[in-house]
């Protein structure tokens, strides 16, 4: 029996909405209380994927997917062959109890798709038999303006997995992980895991897993457990690199450069997030010329630094003091402004500037520039370019450019 669809109006879904959400779907469908059409959407992959699971068990048993289940990848075929196979199931007399059609990675959802999505729809408007259910996954947002989105909304149920979007749902998902195993990430050990993974779901469950195996009897996953096991993204990366600059350790800099590129990352993408690194160092420089902060503040954790940047004090937060103050001067938004970060990132770039000079910041980007110029017109391999880049700004950060612009302009 068709339970009565819920109400459709349109809201932002949380991540932790979701999941309750998907919770109220399989428990319908445990009490007979189906929708004809599921439709599961948003860029959370790990959820997409467990819920898509969860509701085919409870439709159809493995035993019964040889026949009872029909799969269409979206990317090869057309709505008006989908909608063919929904009209033919009605046509196939055999015992079958249930037929579910799974299409995966649907693409009639987003505006521009160049399939028509009619023929869908109108078979999905006419109805489908009782003991036939169309499953739709679609790896992104969808627009509820078109015509087949409206459609699902009347005929079935939408189930939408927002990317994790903050720290504190990544700790969320964290702990529920962690507390099926029985274990425990204290809060310095988690500041690692999400700054070397982010807040993508699939790869944080990846890494937990790998960690529960690492510490095996362990109840505790330490700060050295994270570094041995979880490999730093790119941009941190590059972080670990302008540590080494600044403090002119040459060998340990080209150690972390050899890492990027070992990664198969791109060495003008390396040079241009080298670039945006000591960009948003020199905005820290003036940060700290602007004598606003406590030296205490980012002499500790990067969370007592967070408590100490939106404690209110006087009637505003230490972040809004710097926001005002450099409203003239720095850019306020976009990923080049450095007010805009996670406090991670923030705390890390202040406590790097503190052993920097605007001059020889400065300097820097002027070298880096001149790399950028020689990686697309220079003779040298890209690699090369950057491990010149990286001995010059660990030895003599201060003399800029190492030859003049009118020569490279002309070569």
């Amino acid at each position: 029996m068709r339970g009565a669809p819920p109400d459709r109006a349109a809201q932002q879904v949380t991540w932790r909405g979701a999941r309750e959400l998907v919770r109220s779907a399989l428990e319908a469908l445990e009490r007979g209380a189906g929708q004809a059409v599921y439709l599961l959407a948003g860029a959370d992959d790990l959820q997409r994927q467990v819920t898509l699971q969860g509701i085919l068990d409870r439709l159809l048993p493995v035993a019964r997917r040889d026949t009872g289940l029909t799969v269409f990848d979206g990317r090869q075929t057309t709505a008006g062959t989908v909608a063919a196979a929904l009209e033919s199931a009605g046509f196939l007399f055999d015992d079958e109890p249930r037929r579910v059609v799974l299409v995966r990675q649907a693409p009639w959802f987003v505006a521009g798709c160049s399939d028509n999505a009619e023929p869908l729809r109108a078979r999905l408007a006419a109805g489908l038999l009782d003991d036939l259910t169309l499953l739709l996954e679609v790896p992104s947002a969808i627009d509820r303006r078109l015509g087949l989105s409206k459609q699902v909304l009347t005929s079935g149920v939408v189930l939408e997995f927002p990317a994790l979007k903050n720290e504190a749902e990544v700790r969320t998902f964290v702990e529920e992980h962690l507390a099926a195993a029985g274990k425990r990430l204290p809060s310095e050990a988690f500041g690692e895991l999400f700054s070397r993974v982010g807040p993508d779901a699939m790869a944080l469950s990846s890494e937990l897993d790998k960690l529960i195996c690492y510490v095996d009897d362990d109840d505790t996953i330490t700060l050295r457990d994270v570094r041995a096991m979880v490999a730093p993204t790119a941009e941190l990366s590059v972080f670990e690199l302008v540590d080494a600059v600044a403090e002119g350790q040459t060998r340990a800099a080209l150690g972390q450069l050899a890492g990027l590129l070992g990664q198969h990352a791109e060495p003008l993408m390396v040079a241009r997030m080298l670039q945006r690194q000591f960009r948003l160092l020199l905005q820290a420089r003036w940060l700290l010329d602007q004598d606003l902060l406590p030296a205490r503040a980012i002499d500790g954790n990067a969370y007592d630094f967070n408590r100490v940047l939106l404690t209110p004090s006087g009637g505003s937060t230490l972040l809004d003091r710097w926001k005002t103050a450099a409203a003239e001067v720095l850019p306020l938004e976009g990923k080049v402004s450095l007010l805009t970060q996670h406090y991670y990132p923030l705390w890390k770039t202040l406590r790097v500037a503190r052993q920097l000079t605007s001059a020889q910041l400065e300097a820097a980007l002027e070298r880096l520039l001149q790399t950028d110029l020689a990686i697309k017109t220079s003779h040298l391999e890209p690699a090369a370019e950057l491990e010149l880049l990286v001995v010059d700004l660990c030895t003599r950060i201060s003399s800029g450019a190492t030859a003049e612009w009118a020569t490279w302009l002309e070569s």
